[in-house]
């Protein structure tokens, strides 16, 4: 998924739920600190720590 895809993404799931506050847990790749992505203000964006730790990714095993 690249930084086009996500933004699409957190728009059309922020408008689908617009009431709500939802975090999404998201690792630390390259197109999650894009300068581009423009994060809905009910997202929050939860980064996984330490980097690079697929075995704490639920969605990895």
């Amino acid at each position: 998924m690249d930084t086009v895809c996500l933004q699409m993404f957190l728009e059309q799931f922020a408008a689908s739920y617009p009431e709500e506050l939802h975090m999404i847990q998201v690792d630390n790749g390259a197109f999650h600190f894009s300068n581009y992505l423009r994060v809905p203000e009910n997202i929050i964006l939860l980064f996984l720590q330490p980097p690079h730790t697929p075995e704490v990714n639920p969605t990895e095993r």
